[in-house]
């Protein structure tokens, strides 16, 4: 049997209880509603940070949820009331013993064969009733008895079966799985057991007439005779074998057993049994007490009635033989007898009443003269019996000797004495702590006739709230210690009540809320602390963590400090719940990230800058590329240009169009000047030249390329020359490039205004560029009364390819051209715009110290005929090379060709005695032309050699000895002869010389 001491049946009439001493749970959590709502709260807390770790090994598991079933159908013990809920007494008592113990339980009733077999199969964790067997302790575990219940023989009235004797044999109605089944099965009583689901059916189906007899429990049985108002049945003889009733559990789940067993000698303890049983039984054992009463009352009245009639015979038999005054007599002493008789009986009910009562009872005398003492305190005095506990002095019974005559002293002064406590010796010499509760007794003159007074023991009480104080302090201190870790957590911790107001935080939140202390932060809301203005998306997110249940976790949002200051947070949110699961608010973290938020911004920058620098590189790259083929096409157009005119006679009207064609080269040749200088991969030929002409020329030109709705008006400082070291063709194309610009941002026409001179003091103090102070400055200015750009347009107006033009309409080079030109030349651009009046873009450039010289010399240059020389041109572009091999040829000289620099060097070795000079190109194909050059040196040769590239690489010429020219690409054909018959006089000039 795996419960604790067996109790003692000893009832015939009604159940009787029998629950163990109380011996509570020595570390119970603190009882009060604050001390619960903070423990919710920080089990909350302790989850979000275990959110966002790993879960440490070894920590303790949570308490389980509990599911207990018990018999839909069996009152007053446990049933389902009218609205389907579960009821009765062993419902009422398992949830009592679930909340002293802190157990989550679910209940729910069903047939109790079935809720029987779940327990075996291990599918619940208990039965909130079950009476003890040996047979059932082999498959499941019992409790302590909580109750001693006894079954009876239901009958028909009228019915021979008198008792389970009489039964044998006979048609016996029994519940499926009760323990009276097991019973009347085990005792072999009857082979006729009809079986029905519960009680009730047995009982309705024995008031129809069905069955001998039913053995059923009997109070359940009275009970539901009485509520089904079945007034043919009754219940006769003896009971029957009485049983202890109990809790039963899972076979092995000793944890939960004596967590059952602990909880049961709590409520024995506080009480709260005995209210549950009264509840349910406490009719019950009123009707069984008045049976004893009335029984006891034939046993004590039946002598008193027998001397009455003796004593009135005897009277009678006087009356015949005695005068009146023995009449008398005998009706004086017949008073006597009853008044006698009544004291007995008077005297007989205060002592029941007196040994009855639980708590321990006594009367003294002020000299410590033990009058009496009832049961209950002989009990708790541990002495054998109350004679042995009367014959003592009271002093003997105080553990300290001075304690009786504080006591004493207080009596004297107060007359009542309540809840003195004191420690009190046992008979067998252990000690006690109680509670005395004293009053005296004193006659008509105020002297103290003796003391009556109670004796509770308050031993395990007293353990109990010492516990708990301990409990308490050590929850403050373990509160204060968590507070000091949450202070520490480098992460802003909060939570809130369903209303959204604050039940505490940490250090870091209450300092980011302008808060001296986390404690200056409960009870108020999000409106009255310094992010007000983020107060309604925070509440809102809030309530969204709370309706859906579900947590936000790591998202960024923005707040206001108290100082005004703009940060930025990564939050998460969890739903706060209490320790039953149910929400009751919301929790929360977060962390600063406006540093890293910052930094992000930084790293996006100068992204942009390397993306920016990639794509300069990639449009220098393309520049290089567009002017090494364009060079090459311009040498062809131009070398036909040269051999036109000196095939085509003088004058002819073909002149003017090589004049133009010449002059559209120029132009050209200007554009691919100005790629190559913005993509770094040239540098500019600077010389002296008056701004004034270069801006002429230039505006010269666009009344091809402005529309007649656009009024283009030029100002040009008259006062003189503004010299300034430069190269004319780029800073042509920077007029023309801003003119083209200011053209498309009037669509519908407008005005243009390009406007040079000298910078004067507002045009300097105005500048928004860093301009060098001591020096002197051109001013050209190029305005338009166009659509004007934002300022984020204004700020990305110079960055390659970007433009706000449409698809096909724009490359967004031009701008960014501009402002390479400007600043290789030393000037310094700036614009201002607004939106809806115009774009106005003012440039300065550094006036040189002199003025511009006067260039004098022949516009028209021919080249000197040559004497039939041979000549070696390796060129792979097969346009250039038939150009200038006609133009040689024109000149007067033998040509060689080779496309290859293989071929180069091949066809030089093979007539190396008939060659006189080389012409190559750089880059050609299979070997470059300064490879063949440094071959052929290294031979010994000293033929002269020019290089004609288009290359854009400016180290070209810095690999090149003296006896080698160096032309870039593209050239006049005139150029060209004059510097071949340079290089073929100055090899003739050297081989003659000894």
């Amino acid at each position: 049997m795996r419960f604790g001491r067996e109790a003692d049946p000893r009832s015939t009439d009604v159940p009787v209880v029998c629950a163990s001493p109380v011996a509570l749970a020595h570390f119970p959590l603190p009882g009060t509603a604050a001390c619960r709502t903070l423990l919710r709260c920080l089990g909350a807390i302790a989850l979000l940070l275990l959110l966002a770790s790993p879960s440490a090994p070894g920590q303790a598991p949570q308490q389980r949820h509990l599911r207990v079933r018990g018999d839909h159908h069996y009152p007053p013990y446990e049933y389902l009331d009218n609205d389907g809920r579960p009821a009765g007494y062993n419902v009422d008592l398992i949830r009592a013993v679930a909340e002293a113990m802190g157990l989550e339980i679910e209940i729910d009733l069903g047939p109790w064969h079935e809720v029987r077999a779940e327990l075996e199969a291990g599918k619940i964790d208990a039965l909130a009733g079950m009476y003890y067997s040996s047979r059932r302790d082999r498959l499941v575990d019992f409790s302590t008895p909580h109750m001693i219940v006894s079954h009876a023989v239901f009958v028909r009235k009228g019915s021979p079966v008198r008792s389970l004797e009489d039964a044998r044999g006979a048609e016996i109605l029994v519940q499926e799985g009760d323990i009276a089944h097991d019973f009347i099965v085990a005792k072999g009583v009857s082979e006729r057991i009809v079986t029905v689901e519960d009680q009730e059916a047995a009982l309705r189906l024995l008031a129809s007439g069905q069955g001998d007899c039913a053995v059923l429990a009997k109070v359940q049985g009275l009970y539901l005779v009485r509520e089904l108002e079945l007034a043919n049945v009754e219940a006769v003889g003896p009971p029957i074998e009485p049983r202890e009733y109990c809790f039963a559990v899972r076979s092995g789940d000793t944890v939960l057993l004596t967590q059952l067993n602990e909880g049961l000698r709590v409520l024995e303890h506080t009480g709260e049994y005995k209210e549950i049983r009264d509840k349910w039984f406490g009719v019950y054992e009123q009707v069984a007490f008045m049976r004893r009463l009335a029984t006891y009352g034939v046993w004590v009245l039946t002598p008193v009635a027998l001397l009455l009639a003796a004593a009135i015979g005897w009277s009678w038999f006087l009356k015949r033989r005695m005068a009146q005054k023995t009449r008398e007599l005998a009706d004086e002493l017949a008073g006597r007898a009853r008044a006698e008789g009544a004291l007995r009986a008077s005297e007989e009910q205060r002592r029941s009443m007196f040994d009855g009562v639980p708590v321990g009872l006594y009367r003294s005398t002020p000299d410590g003269t033990l009058l009496d003492a009832n049961v209950a305190l002989t009990h708790l005095l541990r002495y054998p019996d109350q004679a042995t506990m009367l014959a003592i002095d009271v002093t003997e019974i105080y553990a300290a000797p001075d304690s009786r005559q504080q006591w004493l002293e207080r009596m004297e002064r107060e007359g009542v004495v309540r809840g003195f406590e004191v420690r009190l010796r046992r008979y067998d010499g252990t000690t006690i702590l109680a509670r005395h509760a004293s009053r005296a007794i004193r006659d008509e003159q105020g002297r103290t006739l003796y003391f009556e007074g109670s004796i509770e023991d308050i031993t395990e009480q007293k353990h109990i709230e010492e516990e708990l104080q301990a409990s308490e302090r050590r929850f403050a201190e373990a509160n204060q210690m968590l507070q000091a870790v949450l202070d520490t957590v480098p992460v802003r911790l909060f939570w809130k009540d369903v209303n959204l107001r604050y039940l505490g935080c940490n250090r870091l939140f209450a300092q980011d809320a302008g808060l001296n202390s986390p404690e200056e932060i409960i009870g108020q809301d999000d409106f009255a602390l310094g992010w007000r203005e983020q107060a309604e998306m925070y509440r809102a997110d809030d309530h969204a963590v709370i309706e859906s249940l579900k947590p936000r976790l790591n998202y960024e949002e923005p707040q206001t400090t108290p100082d005004g200051r703009k940060i930025w947070l990564r939050t998460s949110k969890i739903p706060l719940r209490d320790m039953d699961g149910k929400v009751i608010g919301v929790l929360g973290t977060y962390e600063d990230i406006t540093e890293r938020k910052e930094e992000e911004h930084a790293r996006a920058r100068l992204k942009a800058q390397l993306h920016h620098s990639q794509k300069m590189e990639a449009v220098g790259q393309l520049a290089g590329g567009v002017a090494h083929d364009f060079n090459n096409l311009l040498t062809v157009i131009l070398g036909n240009v040269d051999q036109l005119r000196v095939l085509l006679p003088a004058p002819s009207e073909v002149g003017g169009m090589l004049d133009a064609i010449e002059r559209a080269t120029d132009q050209a040749t200007g554009v691919t000047r100005s790629l190559l200088t913005f993509s770094h991969k040239l540098p500019i030929e600077k010389k002296l030249v008056d701004l004034c002409r270069i801006v002429q020329r230039a505006t010269s030109l666009l009344d091809r390329l402005l529309p007649a709705s656009v009024e283009l008006t030029v100002d040009v400082d008259s006062d003189g020359p503004l010299t300034i070291s430069a190269d004319d063709t780029q800073l042509q194309q920077v007029v023309l490039n801003l003119a083209i610009n200011s053209r498309d941002a009037m669509p519908d026409g407008g005005s243009l205004r390009v406007s040079v001179g000298q910078a004067t003091e507002a045009d300097l103090s105005g500048a928004t560029v860093a301009l060098d102070p001591g020096a002197r400055y051109a001013v050209l200015t190029v305005a338009d009364t166009g659509c004007g750009m934002p300022p984020d347009v204004q700020g990305r107006v110079f960055e390659p390819f970007f433009t706000t033009k449409g698809r096909g309409q724009g490359t967004g080079l031009g701008l960014s051209i501009v402002h390479g030109i400007v600043r290789e030349h030393d000037g310094r651009i700036y614009v201002a715009s607004e939106v809806g009046v115009g774009s106005s873009f003012r440039i300065f450039l550094p006036l040189a110290g002199r003025d511009v010289p006067d260039g004098t010399g022949d516009s028209v240059l021919v080249a000197p005929r040559g004497q039939g020389e041979t000549i070696l041109l390796a060129e792979d572009d097969p346009f250039v090379r038939e150009t200038l091999t006609s133009a040689l040829r024109l000149f007067g000289y033998e040509v060689l060709q080779a496309t290859t620099g293989e071929e180069l060097l091949s066809v030089y070795r093979q007539y190396v005695d008939t060659i006189q000079l080389l012409i190559f190109d750089v880059d050609l194909p299979k070997r470059s032309g300064l490879e063949c050059l440094r071959d052929i040196r290294a031979e010994g040769a000293t033929i002269p050699a020019i290089i004609v590239t288009g290359s854009v690489d400016p180290d070209i010429e810095s690999q090149v000895d003296s006896d080698t020219l160096f032309l870039r690409k593209p050239l006049q054909l005139k150029t060209l002869g004059r510097w071949v018959h340079q290089s073929l006089r100055h090899g003739q000039q050297r081989e003659s010389t000894p």
